[in-house]
This record gives C-alpha cells, sequence and structure tokens, in this order.
C-alpha cells in the first residue's frame, strides 16, 4: 500500500514538472516565474565563479592587482565567447518551436546537431585562444603591471572553454524544453566546488590567480557532465540526446546556424563596444581598472536576472509561436516586461542600499587604490542603476522577436542603438577635455539602452502583424474545407 501511495506522489510530481514545462498552456505569468527564477539562480551561481576567483585572490592572493587582472580579462572572455553562445539561441529557438509544435523528431535531430557544432567551435576557440591571450591583452593595452597575471588567468581559462560551451549548448536544450531547474542543480553542484577549490589552491598552496583559473576549468567541467547526464537519463523530456544522435542533419544545421549567427553577431558586436569601454578605462588609472571590475561583477548579477527573463521571454514566444496561439504569444512579451519591471526595481533598490558592503567582496581594503576604486565602482552603479530597466526592455524585445524566428532584427538594432552610440561617444566625445573622465564613459550605456526601446517598440508591432497574419494562413491552409 505503502509503494502504491509512493507512485502515486511521484506520478503527479512527473505531471506537474511535464505541465511547467509546456508554457502553451495555464497561467503564463506563473510558469514565466518557475521558469526564470531556477534560470536566474543558475545565471548568478555562474557568475558566483568569477566572483569567487576576485574575492579569493583579493584576501588571500596578490590583491588588487590580482583581482584587476582577473577583471581585465572578463570583457575579452564575453568578447570571444560571445559570438558561438549565439549558437545557444539558435538551437534553443529551434527545439522550441519544435516542442510546441509536438515534433518531437525535429527536437532530436536539432539537440544532436548542435552538440556536434559547439564541439568542433569549443576545441578551435580553445586552440586559438591559448595561442593569443597574450596578444589579445597587448591588444586591448592592458596595463603592465596585471599582464602576467592576466594572460596566465586568460589561458587556462580558454583551455576549459569546451567544457563552458558545452554545458551552455546542454542547459539551453533543457530549458527550451521547458525544464530550467536542472541545469540550476548543475551550476550549485559546481559552484561548491568551485568555492572549495579556489580556498584550497590559493591559500595553503599559494596559487593565486592560476589556481581560481584551474577551479573555474574544473567546475566548467563538472557542470557540463551533470546537464548531459540529466539529458540523457530523463525520459520525462520531449526529447533526449544520446551519443548515437550525434551527427549534422542539415535542415536542422541551417536553422540554428540562421537564428544563431544573427545572435551571435549582436552579442559580438554588443561585446566589441564593452571591450572598448575597457580600453578606455584602462587608460585612465589603476583605481579605475580594479573599480571597474568591482562595478561590473556587481552589474553582471542583475543583467543575468535580465537575461533569464529575456530567454524565458524567448522559450514562451517558441513554444507558443509554435504552436499558432497568437494571444500568448502576445503575452509572451507582455508579461516578461512586468516582471522585468518588477524585479529590476527590487533588485536596484538592493544593490544601492548595500552597496558598500557588496563592494568590499571585490576589493581588499587598505590598499592605496581601495578607497578610489571603491568610489568609482559606486559611481557606476549609480549611472547605471534605474536606466537598467530600459536595458531589461530591451532584452524582452530581442527575445520575443527571436522567439519568433526573427534573428537578424535584433541584430541590426544593437549596430545602430548600441555599437553606434558608444563608438560616437568613445571617438568623438571622450578625447575631449569637458568628457574625458569615468562617469562620462558609464552614461553611454542608458543613453544607448534609451534608443534602443525607441527603436524597438514600432519595429515589434510591425513584425508582430506580419507574423500574426502568417499564423492565420496556415491555420485556414490546416482546417478542412467546408
Amino acid at each position: 500500500m505503502e509503494q502504491e501511495e509512493f507512485n502515486v506522489v511521484n506520478s503527479k510530481k512527473a505531471l506537474r514538472a511535464k505541465e511547467n514545462r509546456d508554457l502553451t498552456k495555464g497561467n503564463l505569468f506563473k510558469k514565466l516565474i518557475i521558469y526564470v527564477v531556477p534560470l536566474f539562480l543558475a545565471n548568478a551561481l555562474s557568475l558566483l565563479f568569477t566572483t569567487m576567483d576576485l574575492f579569493t585572490v583579493a584576501r588571500f592572493g596578490g590583491g588588487n592587482i590580482s583581482s584587476g587582472a582577473i577583471g581585465a580579462c572578463s570583457s575579452l572572455i564575453n568578447l570571444v565567447l560571445a559570438f558561438f553562445w549565439g549558437l545557444t539561441n539558435g538551437a534553443s529557438v529551434i527545439v522550441g518551436n519544435a516542442k510546441g509544435a509536438k515534433d518531437y523528431d525535429k527536437c532530436t535531430r536539432a539537440i544532436g546537431t548542435s552538440v556536434l557544432l559547439t564541439i568542433f567551435l569549443g576545441v578551435i576557440i580553445m586552440i586559438l585562444g591559448a595561442i593569443f591571450a597574450k596578444p589579445l591583452l597587448q591588444l586591448l593595452q592592458t596595463p603592465d603591471q596585471f599582464l602576467d597575471k592576466s594572460t596566465l588567468y586568460l589561458t587556462i581559462y580558454f583551455i576549459g572553454t569546451p567544457f563552458n560551451l558545452l554545458f551552455n549548448i546542454g542547459a539551453s536544450v533543457l530549458r527550451a524544453l521547458g525544464d530550467s531547474k536542472r541545469p540550476l542543480v548543475a551550476v550549485t553542484v559546481a559552484g561548491v566546488i568551485n568555492v572549495g577549490l579556489n580556498f584550497l589552491l590559493v591559500i595553503p598552496f599559494k596559487m593565486d590567480v592560476m589556481g581560481v583559473a584551474i577551479a573555474t576549468v574544473a567546475s566548467q567541467a563538472i557542470s557540463m557532465f551533470i546537464v548531459f547526464l540529466f539529458l540523457m537519463k530523463d525520459k520525462k523530456l520531449a526529447s533526449n540526446f544520446h551519443f548515437k544522435y550525434l551527427r549534422y542533419n542539415k535542415e536542422e544545421a541551417k536553422d540554428i546556424i540562421r537564428i544563431g549567427l544573427a545572435s551571435g553577431l549582436q552579442s559580438l558586436i554588443f561585446n566589441i563596444t564593452n571591450v572598448l569601454i575597457q580600453v578606455s578605462v584602462n587608460g585612465l588609472s589603476d583605481a579605475a581598472v580594479v573599480g571597474k571590475a568591482a562595478g561590473s561583477n556587481v552589474e553582471g548579477y542583475e543583467y543575468a536576472l535580465l537575461n533569464a527573463i529575456s530567454n524565458g521571454c524567448t522559450v514562451a514566444t517558441s513554444q507558443n509561436y509554435g504552436a499558432k496561439d497568437k494571444k500568448r504569444v502576445k503575452h509572451s512579451l507582455r508579461n516578461s516586461i512586468i516582471f522585468e519591471l518588477i524585479a529590476v526595481t527590487a533588485f536596484d533598490g538592493i544593490i544601492l542600499a548595500l552597496a558598500n558592503p557588496i563592494l568590499r567582496i571585490f576589493i581588499a581594503p587598505g590598499e592605496a587604490t581601495s578607497q578610489e576604486a571603491t568610489q568609482y565602482a559606486i559611481q557606476m552603479l549609480m549611472i547605471m542603476g534605474l536606466p537598467y530597466a530600459l536595458c531589461g526592455i530591451a532584452e524582452c524585445f530581442t527575445g520575443y522577436l527571436r522567439g519568433m524566428k526573427y534573428s537578424l532584427v535584433p541584430t541590426l538594432v544593437s549596430l545602430i542603438c548600441i555599437v553606434g552610440v558608444r563608438l560616437i561617444y568613445i571617438y568623438a566625445m571622450f578625447p575631449l577635455e569637458q568628457f574625458h573622465s569615468f562617469s562620462g564613459l558609464m552614461w553611454t550605456y542608458p543613453v544607448s539602452w534609451t534608443l534602443c526601446c525607441l527603436v524597438y517598440i514600432p519595429i515589434s508591432i510591425v513584425l508582430s502583424k506580419r507574423k500574426f497574419k502568417e499564423i492565420d494562413k496556415q491555420k485556414q491552409e490546416l482546417s478542412p474545407a467546408l
């Protein structure tokens, strides 16, 4: 009798989990919350890798020089990997559309193809990144006092790139199928191991930057292994991964690359401007470099929240677009924006209220640059604070359009509104004495977000109408003749 009750409880849990993964039915706002919260926590825990790197070396390693060296690598890492992370968006949209249309064979083909492409690209980045780590840092005018440690950290990080990319593609597939909880499990386990290895390799073994880099790569490998274990073993998913499905399927590869290429280009050009801003910061002072590294790490957690909501918008839109449900497609965008506004307001309030104690995690106290670096970081967080809601709205529009297979439009909007605005400031205004300041650089962010939103609104209205007409036409073709 007890065994029967146990089986009934388990079957109810399995049914509830399956229903939560299907964003084509039920309360969409509630399901977005269920989907986004674990995804945000997973993104935040991934950022914890870098946070613990900075904290460990700042307090127990080489101090602000070591933390600054790691921080100087972040924009370059994002630049190099951004293009290839775009492939995960391509795979996510194709898998989400196939799930919404209940075409599970297509799901399986898309998963196998995306994993094969990721392995190939991961090996290329690993080789080229390790070879050109130092020349790339020199190209970014990394200060000499940071260069050697930055090179060491970056080289080891690139060696672990295949693990990083494979985890991201595996987690992206699980999320496209509506499961954002198990990637969180993988990241949590890997994060605990990362923290333990950081302290072990830096404190007793005195490995400083090398130690935290090794810990990061090891944790990425573990998270990758766990995610693929879920994909291979869970029979409740709409589709599973197996090595026999690891093959190149031309049709799915074409769709993944088409959507992923545009998404990757968008991320690439977005991060190019971040790299140029980092170059400008490198030319100001050592305190500015350390302050920017600390502020960027705090801001990274807020972006992780916006990215999770945007990803939720993409999955909800793609599933409902695949199911040809116009009303729920519209609600995917509306609910995502409402969710984003509430979340950003709460997050900003907490960060600004606790800025000083939070920044002590990243900036070692008592050093010559500590007080000035903290002031720079607070300045950055205040300028980017409340306007960050505009960044979130732009991210929601991006996810919405991608979910309807408009892959090129967000790229063009980013090229014009993000890259254009920031390049004009960096090369035309920043060299002028009255604009040559840290705060001036930071103001380029909210200005570009505002322009993005203003451009996205009319574009989304026009493109939505076009897609909805296609849905109506497809429904009429599928309806039996009267």
